[in-house]
């Protein structure tokens, strides 16, 4: 998904999920908050940023 689609998204979303879930984003430059608020909901959200490390083929995410 390229970043200028997270509104829609998350608007789809939005009703679909709980405080129990986490969400793990992948998306660049897009805030764990701003998705908190896209949800209207507080829940555990974790950015994983692996393009450089995969790009030398050196990559784990944790």
């Amino acid at each position: 998904m390229k970043p200028q689609d997270v509104f829609s998204a998350l608007e789809e979303l939005k009703g679909s999920v709980s405080e129990k879930q986490l969400i793990i984003s992948v998306l660049a430059g897009i805030s764990t908050t701003l998705i908190e608020d896209g949800l209207g909901t507080k829940l555990g959200v974790i950015r994983a940023m692996p393009n450089t490390s995969c790009a030398v083929l050196e990559s784990a995410q944790a």
